[in-house]
């Protein structure tokens, strides 16, 4: 492993601060604006609510009614110390902004030391300026939920499996000892548990990973049986003979021991890692009879009810409309679109293309060094340190396909597919250190023959294309900063002006029905219950069987809120045509987010004459 110098000291902890120095400066923003603005948004609050209710004894349940597993565990218990103290709820939000700060900027430390074991110390700088820059990492990181803490923990996991696991086991097989000590392999479990803690769709990282484990100690076993030694000095006069009986017993015998324990450590992770997540599989069945968060399913339902499908089937339009909502938002095409308009509005339109010509020009200037510095070679130092990296490409392959042919939720997608983010900077960190790698050595070549003006203005295109991606992601850094701010950040304010109405102008033992009850749940200081069934299945159930304005009746609930779309299609429209008739809203606040009072219809005279007729004629 290449030693660190003093310059990469400074450079690698400069990224760290500077990125720490961000993530802080947003955490301790005031916590109205944090909410107002989404960066602590609706969901986000459902975890703050969940570790209220944990820390004041209720159990996980997000209005103190319904207990709930549809959240990650890990981020929710983690929150829980803090509500414990005694924090104020708007302080806590700091408190645990501060906590993802923390975790999203050690993420870039992380990614550094795998980028420094696969390729070199200079990929690991990239890694690390990348991760830190990112307004992509910027905003999923610091959202208020998991995904700051899933990143950590996948990478973390990703990291001592290379560092302890695939690195390590080739070491001792090199020096003729037994694979990795079976305390590699439980910690390697242990890794991986908490890892789906954080996230449920962790199982498919574990999968991956533990899949491709076993693949290639089968193939390393077979390699190794394939291998000739020597059992004596005459081992020449027996060339024809198989090459296991030319192996001395106890090599056979060594070999088999190996493979047995391989399997006995492959067999301790997965026992670890089942012991981790036993107790939260025990609690989700024994509260919601499920073994998988009931958001999931929820999730699902509301994808597709919103496209008018919950009662039917999926059909090819909205399978196509969802792959290609995946693949935008993994190619960030948005941002770059986004990025490309805001540079075209701050300069004239000749400034913008000049702009694009010099992008352009640095780039063609950097592949065409590239290929003259023989670009295979460059290219195979970038696979070799990916080949390592194999079980990430999987995990992206199966996570794709879980959420755009089955899951859905295209409007989560940012957040579902924020953990291929790691594998994508290592990726691009690889390929612009090896541009330059090809940029310095065509330098090299050509000063030592004895062109050294040619060599110089080489490095000075080594330099300038270095330069130019560092001023490149940090004017990506700012403007998909402002990019969030207008296109993500709008309208949450409506949630904290409904929450602070509700607070005043209703009843403290009222209880309140909202699809999207998280901020109101968590500063109305009312019992706001779930409709939209991501923390109550109850409220899911009501949802499929078209019952929902009696499900509301049946909970107490004397008010309803939300968005008059979402009033619209998941109150009335998923209701029957009796509960519709029975039960009317009337409105008691006009806003973006209104709030109606539920209450009994009063029939008309016609409705009481065709009711007598029809309980008369049953009599006859």
């Amino acid at each position: 492993m290449p030693p660190l110098t003093r310059l990469h000291h400074v450079i690698l902890i400069g990224s760290f601060i500077a990125g720490l120095t961000i993530r802080l400066w947003i955490a301790w923003q005031p916590w109205e604006r944090l909410v107002s603005t989404g960066a602590f948004g609706d969901d986000a609050c459902y975890y703050g609510s969940i570790a209220w209710h944990i820390a004041h004894g209720y159990g996980p349940t997000a209005d103190g009614v319904h207990p709930t597993n549809g959240f990650q565990p890990l981020w929710a218990f983690m929150l829980v110390p803090i509500y414990a103290l005694g924090i104020d709820k708007g302080i806590a939000i700091n408190c645990a902004l501060t906590l993802l700060a923390i975790f999203s900027a050690a993420t870039a430390l992380i990614l550094f030391a795998i980028a420094r074991h696969l390729w070199s110390v200079p990929t690991g700088l990239w890694v690390a300026f990348f991760w830190s820059f990112s307004p992509t990492v910027l905003r999923q990181s610091m959202n208020g939920m998991e995904t700051g803490l899933y990143a950590f923990m996948l990478s973390l996991a990703t990291w001592y499996y290379i560092r302890y696991v695939v690195i390590a086991t080739a070491k001792d097989n090199r020096d003729e000892r037994v694979s990795a000590y079976p305390i590699r392999y439980a910690i390697m479990g242990g890794l991986i548990g908490l890892t789906v803690l954080s996230r449920i769709d962790g199982l498919l990282f574990a999968f991956a990973l533990l899949a491709t484990h076993v693949i290639r100690e089968a193939f390393m076993s077979t390699k190794h049986r394939g291998e000739r030694r020597p059992s004596s000095p005459h081992q020449s006069s027996h060339q024809n003979a198989p090459i296991t009986s030319m192996m001395p017993e106890w090599y056979a015998c060594s070999k088999r021991m190996n493979g047995l324990r391989s399997i006995c450590n492959i067999l301790l992770a997965s026992w670890v890692f089942v012991m981790l997540l036993l107790p939260w599989l025990v609690y989700s069945l024994h509260t919601t009879g499920k073994l998988m968060p009931e958001s999931g399913p929820a999730v699902r339902f509301l994808s597709l009810a919103y496209k008018g499908m919950a009662d039917g089937g999926v059909d090819s339009a909205l399978m196509r409309y969802s792959i290609l909502e995946g693949i935008a938002t993994i190619m960030r095409l948005r941002q770059w679109h986004f990025a490309w308009s805001r540079i075209s509005g701050l300069l004239t339109p000749i400034g913008a293309m000049i702009l694009l010509l010099g992008i352009s020009t640095m780039l063609m200037i950097a592949i065409h060094q590239l290929w003259r510095a023989g670009w295979r070679e460059h290219l195979l130092w970038v696979i070799c340190g990916l080949r390592h990296l194999s079980f990430l490409f999987a995990f992206a392959i199966m996570l794709f396909c879980a959420y755009t042919l089955y899951q859905f939720g295209w409007w989560f997608f940012p957040r579902y597919f924020f953990s291929l983010t790691p594998l994508g900077t290592l990726i691009g960190a690889a390929l612009v250190e090896s541009i330059r790698r090809a940029l310095m050595h065509s330098s090299r070549c050509a000063r030592e023959c004895d062109t050294p003006s040619a060599g110089y203005a080489k490095s000075i295109i080594a330099y300038c294309w270095a330069g130019s991606v560092v001023i490149f992601q940090i004017a990506m850094c700012i403007i998909g900063w402002v990019y969030l701010r207008a296109n993500v950040f709008g309208g949450f304010e409506e949630y904290l002006r409904v929450a602070y109405w509700l607070r005043e102008n209703t009843p403290v033992d009222a209880r309140i029905g909202m699809f999207q009850s998280g901020v109101a749940s968590y500063l109305s200081e009312r019992t706001v219950i779930n409709l939209d069934g991501v923390v109550n299945g109850s409220a899911l159930n009501a949802l499929r069987q078209r019952r929902m304005l009696r499900y509301v009746a049946s909970q107490g609930i004397k008010y309803v809120g939300d968005w008059e779309g979402l009033l619209r299609i998941l109150l009335l429209g998923r209701s029957s045509d009796e509960g519709r008739k029975k039960w009317r809203l009337v409105c008691i606040r006009k806003g973006e987010i209104s709030i109606y009072r539920l209450e009994l219809r009063h029939p008309t005279d016609a409705e009481r004459s065709a009711h007598g007729a029809t309980h008369r004629t049953g009599n006859r």
